[in-house]
């Protein structure tokens, strides 16, 4: 029998990435002195500074005045993460 004549047959990578990575699931140990997340805090515009790392350096104007449009009309649909910085 070919096998078209056999039916459906499972076409996955095998048996997934357990097999590869184990069934275990590591935790984050807490970073010390770092407080525990809190929810939602409000923070002043100002007092906030752009990632030196971010990959995205350039932008563009039209881009950012259609999200600025969005985000008037919509609201934010995603939270924005920000982290304090020691010291700040």
């Amino acid at each position: 029998m070919s096998e078209r004549q056999r039916g459906p047959q499972n076409r996955g990578l095998g048996r997934g990435l357990s097999a590869l990575l184990g069934e275990q699931v590591a935790e984050s140990a807490p970073v010390d002195g770092a407080p525990a997340p809190v929810g939602v805090r409000m923070a002043p515009i100002e007092s906030l500074r752009p990632n030196p790392d971010q990959p995205r350096k350039i932008f563009d104007r039209e881009d950012l005045e259609e999200l600025a449009a969005s985000i008037r009309d919509k609201g934010v649909l995603q939270p924005i993460l920000v982290r304090t910085q020691p010291g700040e």
